[in-house]
Formats: structure tokens, C-alpha cells, sequence
């Protein structure tokens, strides 16, 4: 039996829209971005150290 990973990892990951026409709108946007990036890229690390334990075939 294979165990799978956490659930959590197969959730679409966000992604921020753009609202508002500022430079202080933009700037809230790419911390925005940043923190979708870092949790998408934490899922797919999670998903890759599953994979990595998978025995090989």
C-alpha cells in the first residue's frame, strides 16, 4: 500500500489578482505573489520528499 502525502499539497495554489492602479497597490500585489509563491513552492517540496521515498520499482 502506498502511502500518499498530505492532502493539503494537491490544492490549487493561489493567485492574486491585481487590484487597484497605485504604486503602493503594486507593491501590496508582489507581496501578495511572494507569499503564493513560497506556499506552492512548499507543496511541491513536500511532494518531491514523498516521491523521493517511494521505493523504486
Amino acid at each position: 500500500m502506498v502511502l500518499l502525502p498530505p492532502e493539503s499539497v494537491f490544492t490549487p495554489c493561489e493567485q492574486p489578482l491585481l487590484q487597484g492602479d497605485t504604486w503602493g497597490d503594486a507593491v501590496s500585489y508582489t507581496l501578495a505573489l511572494q507569499s503564493a509563491l513560497q506556499i506552492c513552492a512548499g507543496r511541491v517540496a513536500t511532494l518531491n520528499a514523498w516521491r523521493a521515498k517511494l521505493p523504486l520499482p
